[in-house]
This record gives C-alpha cells, sequence and structure tokens, in this order.
C-alpha cells in the first residue's frame, strides 16, 4: 500500500545489489552548471548578468549554504531523499486532469487483419500482460544494467493493481498486493465489468480461449446501465475529488469502486476504428471525446486500449512509474503473447463477467456532464501528430560517430528555431535508476553549443565543415549532460529539493528562485522523452505548457517514430503538424550536411 508522500519497499528492489542512495550534489557544482544553462535563454545581456548576481548572493548570504544543510540533513536516512516529495509535487499534487497532461500513451504495432480481431487481439494481449505479471511477482525478471551497473527495479512492482484515487488537494496512489488483485476491469460501451483472469485451481492464469470466452460475453451484454461514468476521471482533479466522494456515500458505488481500484488492469474494447497512425494516437491518449471512446475509460489506471479493428495502445496513469518500465512490459507482453505452452481452457467452467453497477444521484449526472463539456474543450484544443521517417535511423547517426539521442534532439533545436527564431527551455527525461528508487533527472538540451549551432545552419556565410563543427560540439555538450544526469549530477531535482526545505521551514523564497530566467528556463516549451523500443509504436503525451509541444520518439536503427503535440488555442504559434514537417527537414539537412563535410 502506498499513501500520500509514501512508498513502500517493493521485492523487485531488493533484488537489485549495489544500487546507492540518491546524491545530493555540491551546491556550487548544481549553481554553476544552472548558469551555464540559462545563457542561450537570456533575453539580453543585463538579464543574464542580474542572474549571475542573484546566484551570487544566494550563495554569499548564506541561504544557499542553510538549504543545502538542510537538504543534506533530509537526505541523511534515506535512500532516496526525493522520492516521496516527486510523488506528491510531480504527481499527486498536480490538479489539472490527467488526461493528455499527465498521462503517456504508446500505440500497438497495427495487427494483421482477421475475423474477430478486437476479440482474439485483447485477449492475447491480456495473456501476455498476465504472463509478465507472473514474473513481476516471482522476481524472475533480470535486473537491467547500464554499463553493468545494476538499475533499481521497484518500479516493476507498480506496473499492475495501482490506482490513482482523487482527494481534495493531494490525490493518494495505492499498489494492491496480488493476493487482493486477480481480476481484470473490462470497459466496453462505458459499462464496466470485473473478468477473473486465473484458473482457482492452478492459481494460474486462464487460457487465451477463457479469456475470449470472457470478452465475447462483454460484447454481447446489452446496455443498461449508465455509460458515462468514467468521464469523471477525465475532470480537474479537485472536482473529481468532491465528486468521488459523493459516489462513495452510496454502497453500490462504494464496491463498484473498490473493485476498479484494485484491478490488474483495464481493458478498453472500443467501437472506433482508427485508420491512420495520428487517430490511433488520438484514441490511445483521450478516447476522441465524450460522444466517442473518452467515456469506455478510467484515466486514475493503466489502460489496455483495443479498437473495433484491433489497432489500439496502452496509456499509463503516470504516479507509479515512468515510460520505460511500462515499455519494457509492453515489449515482452506483446513479443511472447502467444508463445510457450497454453494452460488447458476451461471452457464453460470458465467464470463469467460481472457487470458492476452504478447508483447516481441528480449531482453526479451533472458531474458528468460538466466533465463531458470539459473533456471535449481539452479534446478540441489538442493536437497530436504521428511523426515517421523511414529512410534515416540510429545506423546513420552512428555512422557519423555520434550519439542517436543526443542527435535528434539537436536536430529538434533547430527545428523549434526555424519554427519560433529563438531558443527554448527544453526538457528530455533521464532516469535515474542508478540509484536506489531513482525516477528521472531533467537533461536541459538548449545550450550555448546548440543555439551556436542553429544559428550556423542557416547562415549563408558558414560553411559546410563549420556547421559540421558546431553540431558535433552540440551533441557533444547534450551527451555530457545526459550521463551527468543519470548520474545524479543533474540540477532540477536539486533546485527542487532546496526550494522544498524553504517551503518546510516557512521560509521566503530568494530572489534567485524568483528571478524571471530561473523561470522561463524552467518552462518546458519543447517537453520531449526518448523511449527505445523494437517495435514500431508510436509514443505520444501532451504539451506541459499551453504554447508549448510534447515530443516522445523512438529511434530505431533504419527509422523514426514520434508522436507530436501541441494546443490549438493561446499556444503562441506552436503546430504539431508544423514542427512534424520542419524536424523532418532539419534531420535530413544535417545528415547532408555532415556527409558533405566528409567530401
Amino acid at each position: 500500500l502506498m499513501h500520500r508522500g509514501a512508498v513502500r519497499i517493493f521485492s523487485m528492489a531488493a533484488k537489485t545489489t549495489g544500487v546507492p542512495k540518491l546524491p545530493v550534489p555540491p551546491l556550487a557544482q548544481t549553481i554553476q552548471k544552472y548558469l551555464k544553462t540559462v545563457v542561450p535563454l537570456a533575453t539580453s545581456q543585463a538579464e543574464l548578468e542580474n542572474t549571475r548576481a542573484l546566484a551570487a548572493r544566494f550563495q554569499e548570504d548564506g541561504t544557499g549554504a542553510r538549504l543545502q544543510a538542510g537538504l543534506q540533513e533530509h537526505a541523511a536516512n534515506k535512500d532516496n531523499w526525493l522520492e516521496s516529495w516527486w510523488l506528491s509535487v510531480a504527481y499527486l499534487t498536480y490538479r489539472s486532469p490527467v488526461v493528455v497532461h499527465s498521462n503517456p500513451g504508446f500505440t500497438f504495432v497495427d495487427p494483421e487483419p482477421r475475423e474477430d480481431v478486437q476479440v482474439k487481439r485483447a485477449a492475447e494481449i491480456l495473456f501476455g500482460m498476465l504472463a509478465y505479471k507472473e514474473q513481476v511477482d516471482s522476481g524472475s525478471i533480470a535486473v537491467e544494467t547500464v554499463r553493468n551497473a545494476p538499475l533499481c527495479m521497484g518500479q516493476y512492482d507498480r506496473i499492475f493493481s495501482a490506482c490513482r484515487i482523487p482527494r481534495p488537494g493531494e490525490d493518494e496512489l495505492k499498489v494492491y498486493p496480488r493476493s487482493e488483485s486477480r481480476h481484470v476491469i473490462v470497459a466496453h460501451a462505458g459499462q464496466f465489468f470485473s473478468i477473473d483472469v486465473y484458473n482457482h485451481a492452478t492459481g494460474k492464469p486462464l487460457a487465451i480461449k477463457d479469456l475470449e470466452q470472457q470478452l465475447r460475453a462483454v460484447v454481447a451484454t446489452p446496455v443498461t446501465q449508465p455509460n458515462t461514468v468514467g468521464l469523471l476521471t477525465s475532470e480537474h482533479r479537485d472536482i473529481w475529488a468532491t465528486l468521488h466522494a459523493d459516489l462513495e456515500k452510496n454502497a453500490t458505488n462504494r464496491k463498484t469502486l473498490e473493485t476498479i481500484r484494485r484491478a490488474i488492469l483495464v481493458l478498453n474494447l472500443d467501437a472506433a476504428a482508427p485508420r491512420t497512425h495520428t487517430e490511433t494516437i488520438e484514441l490511445t491518449i483521450h478516447g476522441g471525446g465524450a460522444a466517442h471512446a473518452s467515456a469506455n475509460r478510467w484515466f486514475d489506471k493503466m489502460q489496455v486500449i483495443i479498437a473495433k479493428n484491433g489497432k489500439g495502445g496502452i496509456l499509463f496513469e503516470h504516479s507509479p512509474l515512468d515510460a520505460v518500465v511500462g515499455i519494457n512490459m509492453m515489449e515482452a507482453a506483446t513479443a511472447e503473447l502467444c508463445h510457450g505452452a497454453q494452460p488447458a481452457p476451461l471452457g464453460p467452467a470458465a467464470p463469467a463477467p460481472t457487470l458492476l453497477a452504478w447508483e447516481l444521484t441528480p449531482a453526479i449526472d451533472a458531474g458528468i456532464r460538466a466533465a463531458a463539456a470539459n473533456l471535449d474543450t481539452l479534446v478540441n484544443d489538442v493536437s497530436f501528430q504521428a511523426f515517421h521517417i523511414t529512410t534515416f535511423g540510429k545506423d546513420q547517426m552512428k555512422k557519423h560517430g555520434l550519439s542517436p539521442d543526443a542527435f535528434f534532439q539537436i536536430a529538434l533545436q533547430l527545428a523549434y528555431y526555424r519554427l519560433h527564431g529563438r531558443a527554448c527551455g527544453t526538457y528530455e527525461t533521464a532516469h535515474t535508476r542508478l540509484f536506489a528508487r531513482g525516477r528521472t533527472e531533467t537533461i536541459r538540451t538548449a545550450s550555448s553549443a546548440s543555439l551556436a549551432f542553429v544559428k550556423a545552419m542557416d547562415c549563408p556565410a558558414a560553411t559546410r565543415a563549420s556547421r559540421a563543427k558546431l553540431f558535433r560540439e552540440a551533441v557533444a555538450a547534450h551527451s555530457d549532460y545526459t550521463r551527468e544526469a543519470m548520474e545524479g549530477r543533474g540540477i532540477d531535482r536539486h533546485l527542487l529539493g532546496l526550494r522544498l526545505i524553504a517551503r518546510q521551514r516557512g521560509e521566503p523564497m530568494h530572489a534567485f528562485f524568483t528571478d524571471p530566467l530561473f523561470a522561463r528556463s524552467s518552462t518546458w516549451n519543447l517537453s520531449t522523452s526518448t523511449v527505445p523500443m523494437a517495435h514500431n509504436s508510436f509514443p505520444a503525451f501532451g504539451p506541459v505548457v499551453a504554447d508549448g509541444y510534447g515530443l516522445c520518439y523512438n529511434v530505431k536503427p533504419d527509422a523514426i517514430l514520434a508522436g507530436i503535440s501541441s494546443f490549438r488555442t493561446l499556444n503562441g504559434g506552436t503546430s504539431a503538424a508544423r514542427l512534424a514537417e520542419t524536424l523532418r527537414q532539419s534531420l535530413l539537412d544535417i545528415n547532408l550536411t555532415l556527409t558533405e563535410a566528409k567530401l
């Protein structure tokens, strides 16, 4: 059980040996790095000099040393000084809807056409995930490593049977033990069913044929219950918390909510049939709106979404785990979902689905109508674009002797500069699982080196050789920052910790933290993440600011797949479609520049 701000110690973490505590970086080191990152974002030399003066004052007047000492004291007896803070600040106290704003999604590879494809594919994927869960529960998943160093595996025990529960001000996250989570919720036509997915005699997952039988029974059930309650999970968290408390006053609703919370996952069988990769991303991320598949969702849990034509994806509630852990599960489960010996089907003896009931008051009905309107506004405002380039990928980048991730990130800097004429605060996720219970750190991609390159790239006076040299320098700077962030030498989590110590002590925020350039440098107009996958999956999430982009990408040996997002209103001129096209051209231009520079 994991309550607000408290995280249980997971069994998989115990399997990892030699994982050190998360360090508190030296203050002077963090300030020095921070001052380097703001240079390309300053609007004038005077603004930059003011920021430098504030940083010097922060260190010289004793504030920095006092907060650093407080943070070190906070960290002294903890394996991870950030863990409970990060869960609270980054996720559970976040009040905007989790749909679009928080939950990341990943599409499945398009299926081959076949009869009854929706039910068959849903049963196969479900079986694969249950088989993977057996490995998680038994602790038999191999410990991952980076350069022979073990990674913390604790997040794997939070993939399944987790649920975010709305509470006023700060939500609650629960992870249920195997003994209390033996069923899956299936959503169809807005109705929620509980299906038992284990053979009671053997304790093992049911056969695919039994799962198909259960899913066909779900699809055949007439729609008799209210079919829009799931829309409430798309609301502002405090509004949902109030309505959730009202629902729980009724015994029938309380039982239904608890059944959903304790489920291994939610399987969503949708009536939609997306045709394009972009439509599949939209179905996965938000469902298309209240009149479409969005009512067939429970956004507070992990959801496996299968459309009528077998297309779909997986949508994670973000608070229990980071994307790479979920992706590892998704890839393993879908790669081996029909492999191995199948258990003998139970046939007619397989447990039947149970339709979950609701008893709604006029106040709840009104809340559902408001949630539908609010979600439709959000769905109409956000734009997603599938990005797919098949003539260029990791292999070509490596031929140039460059890191594929850094190559892509600097190309993205060029694309943004070509569209908006400036550098911007850029967030790329670095995992910190080299440390006990590590989550993430920020890679600040925008640098003096990247800005010098993007300015030179379209400058007529610059030579091919100079452009290639500047690009390599920008890539090297990004690679260095990435390594340091993964090794616990990033700056953003450290700066957050200092601010939280000040808040705990009731101290006013130092001018160093209230500086406009400080705010601009951590306003993520480009919010990005790389998720290496073997499959042709399109990853996606929403922008984190109104005038920003969300960009999640998968650089494969001979292709690049990504999901790009932006808002349509109050967007500062952003456009997911235009960024996709400009990014494509930027990648090709850089490749040509590097190739010609060698001639």
